[in-house]
């Protein structure tokens, strides 16, 4: 794990920008797991004109069977051409020496995917005013954390995350970032896999709720710690319990038909994002959940239409 405690000063750093509204962003930084991730590559193509996720090939590969809220929000919610840079990594939890994930959680998304390739020094030309540094970060450890009941252990592991949370954004600043958008966690106790037991829903709901307050005070630390900051919070968990009490709540959602479990001819992927197998009853497209963890892509547009709301109202913590 990497630790770095001081603010390094950048040239990119030097200015104290005001927020200029979402039409002059033109690089977005997006660090997060299988509900951020499009398999970007660092070192392949990088975002341009023809595909402004550089690659793979639009939208990249996702769990969202279609296009995920990155592709939305950099194509359809996007006010200008918007490079995206999406260094989130399927199964990433927030630091592995904390809670225990897959390759490349948060920290390393950071301190190297970003770092090494696009921090002070490298390409693009991005600039503290037209850029945005975008996480979503809790969704795995929530995960992991489920069978953790031990009050004790449960608080030191909260405490940790929340100081790796807060040096992850600081390191960010330090690179020259300015602009911030902090995503809570979904209901995961709404998720297919518990659904038939209590006690795992429970303990979804109260740790998401813990989690969520912890990420929402991190907002409102960087911005006290940085006053030239900009920092917006998304309560994506309040979208995504109005799309599963009420599909119609949303346009893009409007014609799911299921909300409450997955089926298993469809749980690994389909050909197309409207696939129909007859042994479902319904086509892909109107389940809201394609697994036992990740909904599928009309959320994902709900997602992305409510984020570029916001940057246009401006930000929303002071």
């Amino acid at each position: 794990m990497f630790w770095r405690t001081a603010i390094v000063q950048s040239s990119k750093s030097a200015s104290q920008p005001e927020w200029s509204g979402w039409e002059d962003i033109k690089y977005t930084f997006i660090f997060g797991d299988s509900w951020t991730d499009t398999a970007f590559d660092p070192q392949g193509t990088q975002p341009n004109p023809g595909n402004p996720l550089g690659n793979p090939d639009f939208p990249g590969r996702n769990a969202a069977n279609g296009t995920n809220w990155v592709g939305f929000l950099s194509t359809k919610y996007n006010e200008s051409f918007l490079q995206t840079y999406n260094l989130a990594v399927s199964g990433a939890t927030l630091d592995n020496s904390i809670v225990q994930g897959y390759p490349n959680p948060i920290s390393v998304q950071v301190y190297q995917r970003f770092m090494s390739h696009y921090g002070d020094g490298h390409s693009p030309p991005w600039s503290a005013s037209n850029s945005l540094f975008i996480m979503w970060a809790g969704i795995v450890d929530l995960v992991m954390m489920n069978g953790v009941h031990d009050p004790e252990a449960l608080s030191h592991i909260n405490g940790n995350l929340t100081i790796v949370y807060s040096r992850l954004l600081n390191t960010l600043y330090g690179a020259g970032a300015r602009n911030f958008l902090l995503l809570n966690e979904p209901p995961l106790e709404r998720t297919w896999q518990p659904a038939e037991k209590e006690k795992i829903k429970a303990k979804f709901a109260s740790d998401v709720a813990i989690y969520n307050q912890r990420v929402k005070n991190a907002a409102f630390d960087l911005k006290k710690t940085f006053p030239d900051s900009n920092v917006f919070h998304l309560n994506t968990n309040d979208l995504f319990n109005q799309a599963l009490d009420d599909a119609k709540a949303f346009p893009q959602t409007s014609g799911i038909l299921n909300t409450t479990d997955p089926c298993p001819e469809y749980q690994s992927g389909t050909p197309t994002s409207d696939y129909y197998d007859p042994k479902c009853r319904i086509p892909v497209n109107q389940y809201f959940w394609l697994n036992g963890l990740h909904p599928t892509y009309p959320i994902h547009d709900v997602l992305a239409e409510h984020i570029a709301k916001l940057l246009k109202q401006g930000p929303n913590i002071i």
